[in-house]
């Protein structure tokens, strides 16, 4: 199968499971991460995603003592705060072409390794509507 082909294919399926809303909104541990913090709003601060966890950001979410360490998921959320400000779609298509491409690579990957084109479809399908983490697509 030729790449685009893969490639359309596999956002089709990705945009038909994960498509987002356009009145989407903020849920959950969305209003510490996003919403509430301040590390991604501030260009002064961005220096201090690299040396604190997920959850530090905001002194509201002290109840939360989890380790995550996510400098990277947070450094992309400083580009979507500065392309759409707190509207969750833009967020959510970010993320959802994030993992378009991640899919896309899988099938890549597994073709490069396998050498079996059906299999690495399917494996790049199985990724794209089953993500093994909430972070992959917001819902």
């Amino acid at each position: 199968m030729k790449l685009w082909i893969v490639a359309i294919l596999v956002a089709i399926v990705c945009l038909g499971v994960y498509g987002p809303k356009k009145n989407a909104e903020f849920v959950l541990d969305d209003y510490y991460t996003v919403v509430r913090n301040p590390l991604i709003k501030n260009p002064f601060l961005y220096k201090n995603i690299w040396t604190s966890r997920l959850f530090d950001a905001h002194q509201s979410s002290g109840y939360i003592k989890f380790g995550y360490y996510r400098p990277v998921l947070q450094s992309s959320f400083i580009l979507d705060y500065h392309l759409f400000g707190l509207k969750a779609a833009g967020y959510q298509w970010i993320n959802l072409l994030i993992h378009i491409f991640n899919s896309v690579l899988i099938y890549i990957l597994l073709w490069q390794l396998f050498g079996q084109g059906p299999l690495a479809l399917k494996a790049s399908l199985l990724f794209c509507v089953f993500p093994t983490q909430e972070w992959v697509v917001p819902m």
